[in-house]
């Protein structure tokens, strides 16, 4: 049997993936590809095993790389004070406003920063310009009336890895990811 059409049981309890096109989306079991169905990850076609976030691969073309590891254990982590919404902006002025050279992962946020994110965005809180502001507000009713968008539809994926422990597959941004406690 040839690498090309062996499949592979990667994944851990939390079926999340990386990289790919889905941003951390969970596998879909059975998946049909090239004529066939999957219930594990596939190694053909791709330098890493993989498997397709839909039921077909074939027709949505959305993929991410199976894991070999519990994300739940190993992750990266956001520590920075700055990312807290309840701070002013300008009490940090060294301040990075852009995630842009942000590794794609799974994160965790915690430290005086907060350990959680919201999906809505500011646009054009710093300097007028239009980098996108992620909070950690989950209530309408949060005075959001510095030029702000609708709540982001294309959300983070988040993974609820238990006791209080909640981690967001984030990827570069021109914005900003914020958080509270």
């Amino acid at each position: 049997m040839s690498n090309m059409d062996v499949n592979i049981n990667y994944l851990f309890k939390n079926n999340v993936t990386a990289k790919g096109n889905s941003k951390g989306a969970p596998c879909v079991f059975p998946f049909f590809y090239n004529g066939s169905y999957h219930d594990d990850c596939v190694s053909f076609d791709r330098p890493n095993p993989w498997c397709s976030t839909t039921d077909n691969y074939t027709r949505d073309g959305q993929w991410g790389e199976c894991l070999n590891y519990d994300v739940c254990e190993c992750h990266n982590t956001l520590s920075d004070p700055w990312r807290n919404i309840g701070l002013k902006l300008s009490s940090f002025p060294e301040w990075q406003k852009h995630d842009i050279t942000l590794k794609e992962g799974w994160y965790r946020f915690t430290g005086i920063g907060g350990d959680s994110m919201a999906y809505y965005c500011l646009k054009n809180i710093v300097n007028n310009n239009s980098n996108e502001f992620w909070l950690n507000y989950n209530e309408r009713s949060v005075d959001v009336s510095q030029d702000s968008c609708d709540p982001v539809t294309d959300g983070v994926q988040n993974l609820d890895c238990g006791a209080g422990l909640t981690l967001y597959y984030l990827v570069p941004i021109t914005g900003v990811y914020l958080t509270s406690k």
